[in-house]
């Protein structure tokens, strides 16, 4: 085996020129393909970023959206109980004046029929006293006779 300067001289001309053309047409399309493909990704990636920052604002304001109810909530909570209160004790206060009122107009009618009742039967004793003093002076009677003419008038007008 002989080597011979021509034949290597050929092939690294070969090698040079098959160098240049698939540098031409291969390199530069590859690593246009990978510069736009590194582009692609790192704009993809900033997209993500800014989603992922947009995503955290609107949970913030969310948040924030949520405590400020809750917090309204809680503070109409507390006024209507604080209402519900004050109608409760007016409410109650109301009661008790009516029941006092009604407690009032019973003790006065009470007392007025028990008046009534002392006056009727006071009248009742007069009437009773008059007849008992009428009969006796009628005429004239002993203690058994003046006892026997009580019971009589008593069983006449009813009276055990």
């Amino acid at each position: 085996m002989d080597i011979n300067i021509l034949d290597i001289v050929i092939h690294v001309i070969n090698i040079f020129v098959l160098f240049i053309i698939l540098r031409l047409l291969v390199y530069k399309p590859v690593s246009k393909f990978m510069k736009d493909r590194k582009k692609r990704i790192t704009d993809e990636i900033e997209n993500a970023a800014k989603t992922k920052e947009d995503a955290l604002s609107l949970k913030e304001e969310f948040t924030k959206k949520l405590s400020e109810s809750e917090k309204a909530a809680n503070e109409q909570m507390v006024n209507i109980i604080a209402q519900a209160n004050t109608e409760a004790e007016r409410i109650t206060e109301a009661a008790h004046a009516d029941a006092e009122k009604i407690t009032n107009d019973a003790h006065k009618k009470a007392e007025a029929d028990a008046a009534a009742v002392l006056s009727g039967i006071k009248d009742d004793i007069k009437d009773l006293s008059l007849k008992i003093a009428s009969k006796i002076l009628e005429r004239e009677v002993n203690e058994t006779d003046n006892k026997t003419l009580v019971e009589n008038i008593f069983k006449e007008e009813h009276i055990s």
